[in-house]
């Protein structure tokens, strides 16, 4: 035994208060074959038996095993305890007055549930999502949520967000957004701008061919001489608040996409390669004619969707792949599983759309 050993027993010993103690430790700590026992042993007694916070922590991550339960259904006071709904799917589900003792969720989708009044005793959370869940009249402690995903819409058990917005944003949909600056919560949550406005100050604002944007509200690039054009096929340019898809194409309103003026046979498309702008003025950059959608076998659509996000960083993107898609028909849900759009692609196949 080094010096640093034996002044580590010393103090263990020493704290032990009596001697009956003190040898009950030492042979502790020579059934576990190091001073790590003695002090761990140590510890022990001084907690009176309470697990420490390491174990605490351990009981956190989701390790004990639940059982399933396939005869219970989730709802407002049910007896759960123990039950596994790891990665289950509950979005909206009240489960108030339930006894939930020891019940697994860990990674389930939690969203909006209703835990009011539940009794929560030993149930896991890790890296659950539980945007909008309301843990009023519970005694959910801070621990099992530090290893779930909240988000400003999630209610304490004392009736406070758990997690506050900045001066400034508000919370709209479990994010906290400028409500002066954002499009789609402009001047207060869920009032959106239409496609081709912007949010000024609380207010919707018409984009102008002056704001070089197309009807997704994406900046034109350039493409030399003065002019700029779209990035993307199926759009127009922003033109005093309305989509112009210039004097050879056509806009879909519902869909907010441009198509040549040409109606094709079902199956076909035309196609507006790109739209273009100078010197004010909005045109067709090219056009394809009646073809087969897609070119001929790409399609598949791919989008692209951004998450909220837990922590700091970048919010995190989901992917929807849908099959057999019609090229400036066929388009992205706003939403995904409270996700936004964010963009879209044709790809040959769905196993290039990366997967949710």
């Amino acid at each position: 035994m080094d010096r640093n050993q034996f002044d580590r027993l010393s103090r263990v010993v020493a704290a032990a208060g009596t001697r009956r103690d003190a040898l009950r430790l030492l042979v502790a700590g020579v059934v576990v074959g190091s001073i790590a026992g003695v002090e761990e042993a140590s510890a022990r007694k001084k907690g009176r038996g309470k697990p420490g916070r390491a174990q605490a922590e351990q009981a956190l991550q989701c390790t004990r095993l639940c059982k399933p339960c396939p005869n219970k259904k989730p709802g407002p006071g049910v007896n759960l305890t123990g039950c596994n709904f790891d990665e289950a799917d509950l979005v909206g589900v009240n489960l108030g007055g339930s006894n939930l003792t020891n019940t697994c969720f860990a990674r389930a989708d939690l969203r909006g549930v209703s835990f009011r009044g539940a009794n929560l005793s030993g149930t896991c959370l890790c890296d659950a999502n539980l945007g909008g869940a309301d843990f009023r009249g519970t005694r959910v402690t801070q621990e099992q949520l530090d290893c779930a995903i909240v988000s400003c819409d999630t209610i304490l058990p004392n009736g406070k967000p758990a997690k506050t917005c900045d001066p400034g944003t508000k919370c709209c949909g479990g994010e906290c957004v400028n409500t002066r600056a954002d499009p789609d919560n402009c001047g207060k949550c869920g009032k959106a701008c239409g496609d081709c406005q912007t949010c000024n100050n609380g207010n919707c604002r018409d984009l102008t061919v002056e704001d070089q944007v197309d009807c997704n509200r994406n900046p034109l690039e350039s493409a030399g001489g003065g002019k700029v054009c779209t990035a993307d096929a199926f759009t127009g340019i922003c033109d005093l608040g309305h989509c112009n898809c210039g004097p050879d194409g056509r806009y879909l309103p519902d869909e907010n996409i441009c198509l040549c003026l040409e109606v094709c046979e079902p199956g076909d498309c035309c196609e507006l390669t790109s739209t273009c702008l100078l010197d004010n003025s909005v045109f067709s950059n090219d056009t394809t004619g009646c073809i087969e959608c897609g070119g001929g076998g790409t399609t598949n659509l791919c989008c692209e969707y951004l998450c909220q996000n837990s922590g700091p960083g970048p919010r995190p993107t989901k992917h929807v792949c849908i099959p057999n898609a019609t090229p400036g028909v066929t388009r992205c849900d706003a939403s995904f599983e409270g996700c936004s759009f964010n963009d879209a692609s044709f790809v040959d196949s769905c196993s290039d759309c990366p997967t949710p």
